[in-house]
């Protein structure tokens, strides 16, 4: 039998084409003012932080859920001055394949105790969507499991691909602890992972209310965003700032899980 050690080899094979009935969540992508701020200045989302794990400026999105943050992170990133903002946007509205992706949150790696590389788990897309559905198609089933956080698959099916047993291996770890684990949900979700800059399109935005107080900074959003009057009203949920930021991003999430479900429904 074939030794295979890299997760992406369990994507090798197309025959099986089921997975391609399975709808596609949206994706969501969190960040701060600052970086709101040049989104409204270039009128596009660019790739500008560095990450040394991987060598390259990245752009991160999560599927069908918001990321998780622990909050002793929240701090370090967000305060009054520059506080979280989120997106949700159609991956296939970017019309370009992800960089990578990722079983899990890789901003917890670390914490997973997982004795292998990071790139084992690694995933290279040759398209826009097809490699997120097969993920969940393989490994969950539905869309139902992943939101709920329910493997499917069954590790002693796939003795050549030892990340599965890992990934089995974590969750099981999860599910005893609960609560007490000290990364959460950062295992719970796929990690889409972008170099390129990319269009301003999202479905919906959560943002501080200082982009409502003024006819001026509510249409410099507009143009942005390339929003009429309506899609505004429909698109933008603004938030009171006057929070400290651990409870303005809890609330961001809620929001978020709450506009994908409700547009999971209709799918």
């Amino acid at each position: 039998m074939k030794q295979v050690v890299k997760f992406s080899d369990l994507f090798g094979n197309r025959g099986e084409e089921s997975y391609k009935r399975i709808p596609l969540l949206p994706v969501c992508h969190t960040t701060n003012l600052e970086a709101v701020r040049k989104m409204l200045e270039h009128e596009e989302m660019r790739a500008v932080e560095f990450y040394e794990e991987f060598n390259e400026c990245l752009l991160f999105f999560f599927y069908g859920r918001a990321p998780y943050i622990p909050e002793e992170q929240l701090h370090h990133r967000y305060d009054r001055r520059n506080p979280p903002i989120g997106f949700i946007f159609d991956l296939e509205s970017f019309q370009r394949c992800p960089q990578r992706l990722v079983p899990f949150d890789s901003g917890g790696y670390e914490r997973y105790k997982i004795n292998l590389p990071l790139k084992e788990f690694l995933i290279k897309p040759d398209s826009v969507s097809d490699e997120i559905k097969m993920f969940i198609w393989h490994l969950f089933s539905c869309n139902d499991n992943y939101l709920q956080k329910k493997l499917t698959i069954k590790p002693e099916h796939y003795p050549w691909c030892s990340p599965i047993g890992w990934l089995k291996h974590l969750y099981s770890f999860l599910e005893d602890r609960q609560a007490e684990t000290e990364f959460g949900d950062q295992a719970y979700t796929i990690e889409i992972q972008f170099v390129d800059s990319l269009p301003l399109t999202p479905l919906f935005i959560i943002l501080p209310d200082r982009f409502g107080s003024t006819e001026e900074a509510k249409q410099q959003v507009m143009s942005a965003f390339h929003l009429s009057g309506n899609e505004y009203d429909k698109k933008i949920l603004l938030y009171r700032e006057d929070r400290t930021a651990d409870v303005i991003y809890n609330y961001i999430v809620e929001e978020v899980n709450n506009k994908i479900s409700d547009i999971y429904k209709n799918l």
